[in-house]
């Protein structure tokens, strides 16, 4: 029998404002009958997810005002940042998101040293995938409307970013939720060079001078982050995977959806960044 508790993420660092993600089902049997699709979406739109996305349309919609009347006078009339207002505010938006989200996932990732077993780590929750849900229905429309942010390969992984956030959630483990031990790590800890990528494409799209030492910087996070330590704690993923679900077919498929989702997640990033998408 599987505990509320002991299914979500047991984090020492953990806001205390942050309310954690709830436990909808006490088992860890997960190939019982599925979830009705009011369940299903009652475990997705969790009062955080919700939180989060208001918060941010509101941002949204406050700053596109803001910028498309050149900042009430703050801000020179007719220029870049009265002509995209929506591209500039999301951007604004996104900044402290992912620093908080980076700051928070370096902390819980590197302090949690309590999960000793596979089960512990792969039968978890995490409030970081309620905050990736809230932040990607915003994300992803806002996006899809603003020229300047439209691009296929960033669009995909928003989405593949929203399923795994999803799966992490439970919505399909019938409630309960998974992988939540590697949440920090892939909602937050890898987003460590988005800050100054974020920067870089803000100065380029206002046609203002970088500095010369952002593009290496964000080149240096990126390959560390992204190309050599993501795959180490993909494969680390996957063996969790496998010794929690060796004895059962759904649930490992169900599993190895996750774990793809987050290479999903991974490709689509490479291939938007090397695309020179502007977004994060």
């Amino acid at each position: 029998m599987l505990s509320c508790n002991s299914s979500v993420r047991s984090a020492p660092v953990r806001p205390s404002y942050l309310p954690t993600t709830p436990c909808q089902l006490k088992t860890a049997k997960l190939d019982d009958d599925s979830l009705s699709l009011i369940d299903s979406l009652s475990i997705v739109f969790t009062p955080l997810s919700i939180e989060v996305a208001k918060a941010c349309f509101l941002s949204q919609c406050l700053l596109y005002l803001f910028f498309r009347n050149s900042g009430f006078r703050l801000l020179p009339k007719d220029s870049t940042w009265s002509r995209m207002p929506s591209y500039t505010a999301h951007q604004v938006i996104v900044f402290p998101l992912m620093v908080y989200l980076v700051w928070q996932g370096i902390v819980e990732w590197s302090s949690d040293g309590n999960s000793t077993t596979s089960q512990d780590r792969v039968l978890r929750g995490s409030y970081f995938s309620d905050i990736v849900v809230g932040i990607m229905l915003w994300d992803i429309p806002t996006t899809a409307f603003t020229p300047q942010l439209r691009n296929w390969p960033i669009m995909i992984h928003h989405v593949a970013m929203l399923v795994t956030a999803a799966l992490s959630l439970g919505v399909c483990s019938h409630g309960t939720p998974v992988l939540g031990y590697y949440a920090p790590f892939f909602f937050g800890a890898t987003e460590l060079s988005t800050p100054p990528l974020v920067v870089m494409d803000v100065l380029k799209c206002h046609e203002l001078p970088s500095p010369d030492w952002l593009g290496p910087l964000f080149a240096f996070l990126f390959l560390t982050t992204r190309a050599f330590y993501f795959p180490y704690v993909a494969g680390n993923v996957l063996f969790d995977i496998r010794n929690v679900t060796s004895k059962s077919i759904y649930p490992k498929a169900l599993y190895s959806l996750a774990f793809f989702e987050y290479a999903i997640y991974h490709f689509t990033t490479l291939l938007g960044h090397s695309s020179g998408a502007r977004t994060h």
